[in-house]
């Protein structure tokens, strides 16, 4: 779903109860009223956005009362991988990699882990996090255990894409080489 904030896209915005998603609008009204509607320990809203402006961002941001200097981070991308802690949530930086074309292309997600929340801001066109939701979603039992299962959803992806690349890197040397010798 893809849907306009503020002049802007958040990609996808849901409620998951029970490791179940209930989708909701993206407006600011919407997101503050499925923010307040989160009753049980494990439900959460995972908040996913893709190169937003600073307004854009921060409009999310006061909702969710993050920092600001991490807020910063997220815009500007280009951020080491890192996690930072802040007093009631986590900052992740994390690199994206992807092979096409015999062209190895970078990006970044970072992400805002808060006791109700997961908000992705991914960065570059390399990796989708659609597909990651989906998989998430399927695992209705792992959702279960709230924002920090959306997280490690996501980081385990970017990893396996790791592992992806390098396997076709591989390949390619060893094609080199055939050709070579």
């Amino acid at each position: 779903m893809d849907a306009r904030h503020n002049g802007g896209v958040i990609i996808d915005c849901a409620i998951y109860r029970n490791g179940q998603r209930e989708s909701t609008a993206t407006d600011p009204g919407s997101l503050q009223q499925a923010l307040d509607s989160l009753t049980s320990a494990d439900d959460f809203v995972w908040i996913g956005m893709h190169e937003p402006a600073h307004a854009e961002l921060a409009s999310v941001a006061e909702m969710l009362s993050l920092h600001p200097l991490a807020v910063e981070d997220a815009v500007e991308a280009h951020q080491r991988p890192k996690v930072e802690r802040y007093s009631d949530h986590l900052f992740v930086s994390v690199k994206t990699i992807t092979y096409a074309s015999d062209e190895v292309e970078t990006g970044e997600i970072n992400l805002f882990l808060g006791a109700k929340y997961l908000l992705t801001v991914r960065h570059g066109e390399g990796h989708s996090l659609r597909d990651v939701r989906r998989t998430a979603e399927q695992n209705p039992h792992e959702l279960e255990h709230g924002p920090t299962a959306a997280l490690y959803a996501v980081v385990d992806s970017v990893v396996d894409d790791y592992e992806a690349v390098a396997a076709e890197l591989e390949t390619d040397i060893e094609e080199v080489e055939a050709s070579v010798f």
